[in-house]
């Protein structure tokens, strides 16, 4: 990712074995630069999709936490920007 864009990421989530669950409550915070932005997570049936802009080049890291069931789910990634 280059330095003024903004991107809109999808993580697909799966459950082995099972089509038949449904996904609550996501937010996502992105650390990175010196900075923190945080937002509610579009969810789409087992889809989930955010939209980041970071601020300044280097490495941040995605956190996008979401609820299925009783279970809260954290899956992290990373994102390089650069110039």
């Amino acid at each position: 990712m280059l330095l003024g864009e903004r991107r809109r990421l999808t993580l697909q989530v799966t459950i082995r074995d099972s089509d038949a669950f449904t996904i609550r409550d996501g937010t996502w915070l992105l650390e990175g630069g010196g900075t923190s932005e945080e937002g509610v997570v579009e969810i789409v049936d087992h889809d989930l999709r955010v939209e980041v802009e970071p601020k300044s080049t280097g490495l941040y890291q995605l956190t996008v936490t979401f609820s299925v069931g009783t279970e809260i789910i954290k899956k992290r990634v990373s994102i390089q920007v650069g110039k």
